[in-house]
């Protein structure tokens, strides 16, 4: 199966690194087979676009918010059950809820794919629809149901809980995620009691990407209460599939890991070192930059610390610091 999206050449060669099938920008779709899917995501030019992938005689799917002007477009032009939708915290069809999720990720739009090729979910139009009843009776099964309380009143029924959202984790190699991001910042720790996992996590948040940990022993750290991070033994990232990184990735790198600290190195648009107080860090820094590595900011786990530092190096607070970026 390969998927055709209405996304650049670079996106499309970025989600195919995380996906099990080939993705190709719509701009470059040819030669369809019957094992292609369209998949259209909301966007400016979408009614247009839409129109000339539904001549292409495969399933074309449409990923929109609902009730979106994309959403209304898509119904009039494909299968009803090929618009999906985003309501209420879930990815779903009139027929499937597809994840809970607060947005698509690769996985799910392979899986969404799959589903139309399957089910052959090729655009379909209705010529007509009959009315619908739009008289409500008395004691209808589709009416709330209200029960009285103990003062004699009348209160709704109580509402079912949603159910917790799902943790869905995925896996590919070290060099194949860092290729898929466009800018790395690399966070060292500059001695053994600077809290640099606390910096880049800040960091990440700030910035709404993901904090990627590489380190010895990364199942220390519980990812799966925290959705924005992914951690790495310094060969496979094990990451949230519905979280990929926006325009940054934050990577702490263990220095033990020599093999991954280079490859960080190289790929990285900047390097932050973690400091802790002055006495412990400013001779690493100093031979740090001495041996001609490169060094972007130091930044102080204990913000009184910067002023000790700004005289000889760029430092700064996490806030300043992602302002500059």
């Amino acid at each position: 199966m390969r998927i055709i999206i209405n996304r650049t050449l670079k996106d499309t060669q970025k989600y195919s690194i995380l996906s099990s099938c080939s993705i190709v920008p719509f701009s470059e779709a040819d030669n369809l087979s019957e094992e292609d899917v369209v998949a259209m995501i909301e966007g400016s030019d979408f009614e247009s676009t839409l129109n000339a992938a539904i001549g292409y005689g495969v399933p074309v799917i449409a990923i929109t918010t609902k009730e979106s002007v994309c959403y209304h477009q898509a119904l009039k032009l494909i299968h009803p059950h090929g618009v999906i939708y985003y309501e209420d915290g879930k990815i779903l069809s009139s027929e499937k809820v597809f994840i809970e999720a607060m947005g698509l990720s690769v996985k799910t739009l392979v899986a969404i794919c799959e589903y139309a090729l399957e089910n052959k979910l090729y655009p379909d139009i209705y010529v007509w629809k009959p009315q619908e009843d739009i008289v409500s009776f008395a004691g209808s099964n589709n009416q709330q149901q209200i029960t009285p309380d103990e003062k004699g009143e009348e209160k709704p029924a109580a509402k079912k809980q949603s159910k917790p959202k799902t943790y869905n984790p995925a896996q590919t190699d070290l060099q194949s995620y860092i290729n898929s991001c466009d800018r790395i910042i690399a966070v060292f720790k500059t001695s053994p009691s600077a809290d640099s996992g606390s910096v880049a996590s800040k960091m990440a948040k700030e910035l709404n990407t993901v904090y990627l940990n590489i380190s010895l022993s990364p199942a220390a750290h519980d990812q799966k209460q925290n959705l924005n991070c992914a951690y790495s033994d310094g060969n496979i990232v094990n990451y949230n599939s519905s979280i990929m990184p926006g325009q940054y990735l934050i990577v702490e790198v263990d220095a033990q890991l020599t093999e991954a600290l280079e490859m960080i190195y190289k790929a990285a648009y900047k390097i932050v070192h973690v400091a802790a107080d002055v006495n412990e860090s400013m001779e690493p820094l100093k031979a740090w930059t001495g041996s001609g590595f490169k060094l972007d900011a130091v930044i102080p786990y204990q913000t009184k610390d910067i002023d000790a530092y700004s005289n000889e190096f760029p430092a700064y607070s996490v806030d300043k610091f992602v302002k500059l970026l």
